[in-house]
């Protein structure tokens, strides 16, 4: 088997005005590569043959392993999306729809409370027939692996891959990405009206759960990479 012998880490920038430098131990936002880690989890456990709910592997409806809980506004899309089509955004439920509010009523919405409000949201195509990018459907397939496992999505990803793979600077919530030993990136917005960039608080990202919640470092993403690249 091929390894890579050398890896070579650099940080450019600023991570945090005026003068914390991006290092390659820097802590981002990981966002949408969340989603990968999510994919790579559940064919793990369609893989493992442990589940009882999975023996139509890639093919089991979504709604039968969350069946209260996910619920589209076509009764057969509901009944056969499969945990395939929501991998492969060809759900019908566009990038458009994500059906979320961070905080509702002054409490912190869940991953659960998103895969809920799906059934109030049209969907602008039939399953199958068009590929369209679903941030909604991947809450919805971390939202499974929780139910699967009877577990924190955060665990279930840390079991499985982030351990195995000495990856100890990746976490899944805002607060220990900020105590993490690492320094957390700050975002920054351009105000017209000053000519200047301005820092914007630490977005809480609960609620996306399996579409963009984990916070990670370069070094960290090389032992993913090199995962991919040879041992997959």
């Amino acid at each position: 088997m091929r390894t890579l012998s050398l890896m070579r880490h650099q940080g450019y920038g600023i991570a945090t005005f005026p003068d914390t430098p991006a290092t390659p131990e820097t802590i981002w936002y990981g966002a949408s590569t969340t989603k990968a880690y999510v994919a790579a989890a559940m064919a793990a456990v369609i893989d493992s043959k442990n589940y009882s709910q999975l023996t139509r592997g890639w093919s089991t409806p979504v709604s039968s392993i969350i069946r209260d809980d996910f619920v589209l506004q076509d009764e057969w899309a509901t009944a056969h999306v499969t945990l395939e089509d929501a991998v492969s955004h060809r759900t019908g439920l566009g990038s458009l729809h994500f059906s979320s509010l961070r905080v509702e009523n002054g409490v912190q919405v869940t991953p659960r409370d998103v895969v809920r409000r799906l059934r109030h949201l049209p969907l602008f195509a039939e399953p199958r027939t068009t590929y369209a990018y679903s941030n909604s459907m991947y809450v919805a397939l971390g939202y499974v692996l929780e139910r699967l496992t009877s577990s924190p999505l955060a665990k279930v990803l840390g079991n499985l891959i982030w351990e195995p793979l000495g990856m100890r600077s990746t976490y899944f919530d805002l607060d220990d990405a900020i105590k993490a030993p690492e320094h957390l990136a700050s975002g920054y917005r351009w105000d017209p009206d000053h000519g200047n960039y301005t820092e914007m608080p630490y977005m809480v990202v609960t609620e996306v759960g399996g579409a963009g919640a984990i916070f990670s470092n370069v070094l960290d993403y090389a032992k993913w990479v090199k995962c991919l690249l040879y041992e997959s």
